[in-house]
């Protein structure tokens, strides 16, 4: 299996990242309101303890095995810019297989990006529909879904292994990257280990 630099394990505990368009206030309870918040990149004291910003967006089943019940996804604020702000969520939200088959895929044809999106039989190496039953969909109102960019995913060969990145994508949630793991202003270490 080819995974690029998406991919951190071969079944992915799944941690999205999404760019949100801060500048609308939402005004749902838990919901980012631009109006009252100003957001704030990752922050470090002197003793090296790092401090993000969070916000709570979307509802996605978290504390109830059985999948009913919908809790608020907390995410970590990345790095804002302007309008936009880069989230990670706070914790594992899915598990989910990079690809559903043992097939060499990037990033780009791999099942869990068309998962996480709602994309479509073209869009995946397997040839599966998720139009009807995805992440996206399950975890944000169509309101929220318009606050959330698209954004251009660079897919570099791994660094180290030398993995086959692929193609560039545009996704709206999509996995954290080999440097956007390690990079320091994220408020990560320079070591992805």
């Amino acid at each position: 299996m080819k995974a690029g630099k998406r991919i951190l394990a071969g079944v992915a505990a799944v941690i999205m990242t999404i760019t949100l368009l801060a500048g609308i206030p939402m005004g749902e309870k838990g919901i980012v309101n631009a109006a009252r918040r100003t957001l704030k990149n990752p922050s470090r004291n002197s003793e090296g303890v790092v401090t993000w910003d969070c916000v709570y967006f979307g509802n996605y089943p978290q504390s109830d095995a059985t999948g009913k019940t919908k809790d608020p996804i907390k995410w970590r604020v990345l790095s804002v810019n302007g309008d936009d702000a880069f989230l990670v969520a706070d914790r594992n939200l899915d598990v989910q297989r990079y690809n559903d088959t043992w097939k060499s895929v990037t990033w780009e044809t791999c099942t869990l990006r068309s998962w996480l999106n709602g994309y479509g039989r073209s869009s995946n190496v397997c040839g599966t529909d998720f139009t009807n039953n995805n992440f996206i969909d399950r975890a944000f109102t169509d309101s929220e879904q318009s606050a959330i960019r698209s954004t251009a995913v660079e897919n570099k060969d791994h660094p180290d292994y030398g993995t086959e990145g692929g193609k560039d994508t545009i996704d709206k949630v999509f996995l954290l990257s080999y440097d956007e793991i390690t990079n320091p202003d994220y408020g990560f270490s320079g070591d992805y280990r």
